[in-house]
């Protein structure tokens, strides 16, 4: 997992990611880490340094922000997934062996893929198809109200849930004749490469985080109903937040650069007082945290949030016409 980034890119979506975990959680802090492209060299070198200090604070200003993206907050909202999805650690192996081609395979030599004596790839690509198909099958599995059940059981007796789900996430992988942890570790890698992620890469892991973190929340809050109520309350608080947002910078915009200065430190002083400790905890203790957040909290943080998105966007687009 990259280090931490006041500039946490939020150009997945979603609301309250820095108070969850998961896929779009670990992509969003992986995108701040990446490298720009190198500049020719010219004349102007030496101010590359000065105007890249300014970028972020100019960007508020340099043109009318887009409408936030919609909340994700439905049944399965935010961008919470589990470290099993994106983080591989430590497990016992997956329950379900496959048989799959050997290392004599000519696909699989040619391709530099080797295999484990059960038949699970540990080596070589893993294509983007198979990943899409991971999420896509992993996705299935938690939107099973057996598996939701089962979890909610599970944590009410005092079991390690994330274990749990990541024990059924690694059967997945054998299904697809991955090992789990070689499975997580690829994730990672196309996560780490924010730059040339595919629109379907990155729509899969909006989901995938979706779909855990909705899994998870029910597991804790113990129930249909609650989990509904929760959802219907933070559904609510996002769009207001986002209408807020854009309503706001409109507003400071016209008033010029130091008041648009002003709004984005205030909001942004907000939004870290609201989200502070949150780092430290693990994806059941944010989500714990998300769900004891009063309704003024949870806007500051969907409008600290929607605001580094759109100044990161500016950034982006005066990072390329410098470029040109």
């Amino acid at each position: 997992m990259s280090k931490k980034s006041d500039n946490t890119l939020l150009y997945v979506g979603g609301a309250a990611v820095l108070v969850a975990a998961g896929a779009a959680y670990y992509i969003m802090n992986s995108s701040t880490d990446e490298k720009p492209q190198k500049k020719k060299k010219n004349k102007k070198g030496k101010k590359n340094k000065e105007k890249k200090k300014k970028q972020t604070e100019s960007a508020a200003a340099a043109a009318v922000p887009p409408s936030p993206p919609p909340p994700q907050t439905t049944t399965t909202t935010t961008n919470t997934t589990t470290k099993s999805t994106t983080s591989p650690t430590k497990s016992a192996k997956p329950q379900t062996t496959v048989s799959s081609p050997s290392n004599d395979n000519a696909d699989d030599v040619k391709s530099g893929i080797t295999r484990d004596e059960n038949g699970l790839q540990i080596s070589g690509p893993v294509t983007q198809e198979v990943m899409l198909k991971f999420f896509e099958e992993s996705d299935k599995l938690l939107g099973q109200q057996s598996i939701k059940d089962d979890l909610a059981t599970a944590f009410k007796n005092g079991e390690n849930i994330l274990d749990l789900l990541k024990t059924k996430q690694e059967a997945v992988w054998a299904s697809l004749n991955v090992e789990a942890q070689f499975g997580f570790k690829n994730i990672q890698l196309g996560m780490a490469d924010a730059a040339n992620m595919s629109e379907d890469f990155k729509m899969a892991l909006i989901k995938a985080a979706s779909m855990e973190d909705g899994i998870l929340t029910y597991a804790l809050l113990g129930s249909q109903e609650k989990f509904d109520q929760e959802q219907i309350r933070l559904q609510k608080i996002s769009q207001r937040a986002n209408l807020e947002l854009q309503q706001d910078l409109q507003t400071v915009m016209q008033q010029g650069a130091e008041a648009v200065q002003n709004y984005a430190k205030n909001t942004m002083e907000a939004f870290k007082k609201c989200t502070d400790g949150f780092e430290k905890l693990d994806e059941i203790g944010r989500l714990r945290k998300r769900t004891q957040l009063t309704d003024a909290e949870y806007l500051a943080i969907v409008k600290g949030q929607g605001l580094q998105q759109l100044m990161a966007q500016q950034a982006q687009q005066m990072q390329q016409m410098g470029m040109r």
